[in-house]
């Protein structure tokens, strides 16, 4: 079982990966994290921002299942730093149907 903290072995495991979960078909798939957006929109929020900017068709519907809710961590997370391992929960509003976090 991997430990976590500074073996090698789990940041090579868990880091750089996302997630992505069709609540619609239940398929679970296990993708490489694109590093020119984590390099260019630094942090959860724009990393999921991004995502949700080159994914989403414009004028979605914010209630259809086409619609995508992101969430996203901090780049500080695996390190011991006050509020580094902060979620962040990135979509388009029902509210509002703009950037919602």
């Amino acid at each position: 079982m991997l430990k976590g903290g500074n073996d090698e072995r789990y940041t090579l495991w868990i880091f750089g990966k996302q997630l992505r979960v069709s609540l619609s078909t239940g398929e679970i798939k296990i993708e490489k994290i694109n590093t020119n957006i984590l390099r260019k929109f630094i942090g959860g929020v724009g990393y999921g921002a991004r995502l949700l900017y080159d994914e989403l068709k414009a004028g979605i519907d914010t209630l259809s299942a086409k619609n995508k809710l992101v969430f996203s961590t901090s780049p500080l997370t695996a390190n011991n730093v006050p509020a580094g391992g902060s979620i962040m929960a990135c979509f388009k509003s029902p509210l509002t149907q703009v950037w919602g976090k």
